[in-house]
């Protein structure tokens, strides 16, 4: 909600609360009633960024009820790639006063399907301890970010994990006392088939994993008690969203790693405390999980297969595909064959002749009406911007965008795995 001229502007409650933050209501059921002064308004009603977004005036006098129903709907087909966010906190966590109720409500009006809880040092199962506001529209699991102290190394997200009401901390691992050597060595043995997350490796003050032992990707000799032990890499985290110059300098380290053979998949997360200015979902990790869509309720044991084997495309705003093949375009026939995208392996002919020879990247964008497109497209690859393709502005209404690059692969055969091997990114 907005005031326009002679209205006050809304305060419709704190920063950390579903039923009035600021200017921002939550409607978890997609019902609301906001009480307001006498004036003029303008109210917008969105769903996710694959949803229109719906924006009307209305005017409002003494003791007057004005009465809107809105329908959204979806104008960006993401087929079977899921919307998740797998860093959250809410009340457990000493830093946020969102319930868990308001956490599940601000998931869903974003348009997440899929969501882990990550509370610091307490694992929370969103299933467990709030199962009246769950719903088949959305699948979480449990979780926990490590918080370390004493020494202070950094944060790490484990999931899945078991939720033990009758345990201390619900079933935490240890926080105190460690080394990253010895921290993720004893999440392997304690959780084998977790996932293990670095959070904000460089996010100041001083909670960056990289940056507490001074870690650079292209020293071949790891710092003392370092370990490079871990699954995903955080390499767009939601305190970052208007610092594209941080995300920069962690998209260095991922490709430097890349380029070393460490493979990591590289994920988003928003790292949300509140409900209002640090939004849920924002970025977001889309995963693809072959044989899901948005109509229905997605595994939990197929997402994260689908993470370990790096079927992943971050984004803060539009939706991106990624395909890539070898040699040049051949015409609609071409098409129709399978094309391998994020996290599959990418097939190369005359690898054992040593013979380079190119590779066609096609990426496409979409967005709803009201998000503008993105000005320019960047090409990486482990070693550096391979290419810059500028961005026609879209025409009104919902858009989509699909541009072809060839780029050369180098000799000994280039990239084995597109996931592994290329980074884009869509600026403004």
């Amino acid at each position: 909600m907005r005031s326009l001229k002679d209205a006050p502007s809304p305060s419709l409650g704190p920063d950390w609360l579903a039923s009035g933050a600021g200017d921002t209501v939550l409607a978890e059921d997609g019902r609301f009633d906001v009480r307001l002064p006498p004036g003029r308004y303008r109210a917008w009603v969105t769903h996710g960024p694959a949803y229109e977004a719906v924006r009307f005036a209305f005017r409002l006098d003494d003791e007057a009820v004005v009465e809107r129903r809105v329908v959204l709907h979806r104008q960006v087909d993401t087929g079977n790639w899921v919307p998740a966010d797998l860093h959250l906190h809410a009340a457990p966590s000493v830093d946020s006063r969102v319930t868990l109720a308001d956490r599940l409500a601000a998931l869903r009006a974003e348009g997440i399907r899929f969501a882990v809880a990550t509370d610091h040092n307490v694992v929370t199962d969103y299933r467990a301890m709030a199962p009246e506001h769950t719903s088949h529209e959305l699948t979480t699991a449990a979780g926990v970010e490590v918080t370390t102290w004493n020494p202070n190394i950094g944060h790490f997200n484990v999931y899945p994990v078991p939720f033990d009401v009758l345990r201390p901390d619900h079933g935490a691992p240890p926080y105190q006392g460690l080394s990253g050597r010895t921290l993720l060595a004893s999440l392997r043995e304690r959780f084998p088939e977790a996932l293990v997350q670095v959070c904000h490796p460089r996010l100041e003050p001083n909670i960056g994993y990289f940056d507490l032992y001074r870690f650079a990707p292209r020293r071949r000799r790891l710092p003392h008690g370092f370990s490079l032990d871990f699954d995903l890499l955080e390499v767009f985290n939601g305190y970052d969203l208007a610092r594209p110059e941080r995300v920069l300098a962690v998209l260095h380290d991922w490709l430097t790693l890349l380029r070393r053979g460490r493979r990591v998949v590289g994920v988003g997360s928003s790292d949300s405390h509140q409900i209002r200015f640090h939004l849920a979902g924002y970025p977001r990790t889309w995963v693809r999980v072959p044989g899901s869509s948005p109509r229905h309720r997605v595994e939990v044991r197929r997402v994260f297969k689908a993470l370990r084997d790096g079927h992943a495309v971050v984004s803060s705003g539009p939706f991106l595909q990624v395909t890539a093949h070898e040699g040049p375009y051949e015409g609609a026939d071409h098409d129709a064959r399978w094309q391998p995208g994020p996290g599959d392996p990418l097939w190369l002919t005359n690898i054992l002749d040593d013979v380079p020879g190119p590779i066609r990247v096609t990426v496409q964008l979409s967005g709803p009406d009201w998000m503008p497109s993105a000005g320019r497209l960047e090409l990486w690859t482990a070693r550096g911007r391979r290419a810059e393709l500028r961005l026609p502005e879209h025409a009104p209404g919902p858009w989509q965008l699909r541009r072809g690059r060839l780029v050369r692969r180098g000799r000994g055969g280039g990239c084995g795995g597109l996931g592994g091997c290329h980074g884009f990114r869509a600026t403004g």
